[in-house]
């Protein structure tokens, strides 16, 4: 199902449930709101791949690698958590901290579970 078919789905959906009918403001109001849900959905949380962006420096991210100490692992990727390096002052692997990146997806904060904390990469 495509953003646009969802959104239409959910702004009818929610149309009948609040009673709002046939109310076309609000129908519009809702189908757009639900489209722009799904758009940043699509940015944040699906895997971008590296030949077509890339994170912002130090930025750690979740990525999918193709090579493992140096050697392919077909097309089972091996995920782990990267960022890109100031290739000034550090080794860098096609900007990476670490070879063989093929996608990228931001990190979502962690929550230590002993403590109840938010975990902060710096």
């Amino acid at each position: 199902m495509t953003n646009e078919e969802k959104a239409r789905e959910i702004a009818r959906e929610k149309s009948q449930s609040y009673g709002f009918g046939l109310n076309y403001d609000s129908s519009v109001e809702c189908y757009e709101s639900a489209l722009a849900m799904a758009e940043w959905k699509d940015e944040q949380f699906s895997w971008h791949d590296v030949t077509e962006a890339l994170p912002p420096m130090d930025n750690e991210v979740i990525v999918l690698l193709s090579k493992v100490n140096g050697h392919n692992v077909g097309p089972f990727y091996r995920i782990a958590f990267g960022h890109i390096v100031d290739k000034d002052v550090a080794v860098d692997y096609d900007g990476w901290n670490i070879p063989g990146v093929k996608y990228w997806m931001p990190c979502p904060e962690l929550h230590d579970m002993a403590f109840g904390e938010i975990i902060t990469r710096e």
